[in-house]
């Protein structure tokens, strides 16, 4: 599975924060997922959900040769919420 950010706007402080991290070579985010799912429940009932996914500390290393950043270690925690659409 590959996640890219569509897009993202940071100010100045984030973007230097990150820069830091970077420096360090290891820059930890939190992270929010937002997906509906569609399940079927019983014989006949199809279900749909909003599933929010929040993990609260990412740690993404880098390469400080060509700057590719990849997945470190295991996250600390995440939290998963099923909403309904309607």
């Amino acid at each position: 599975m590959k996640l890219v950010a569509v897009s993202e706007w940071a100010g100045d402080d984030v973007a230097n924060e990150i820069s830091d991290e970077r420096s360090r070579e290891l820059v930890s985010f939190e992270v929010r997922l937002m997906t509906s799912v569609r399940f079927k429940c019983g014989l006949w009932l199809l279900k749909s959900r909003l599933m929010l996914i929040t993990c609260d500390r990412v740690d993404i290393g880098f390469s400080p040769n060509n700057g590719i950043g990849t997945l470190t270690g295991q996250w600390k925690e995440c939290r998963v919420n099923l909403n309904s659409l309607f």
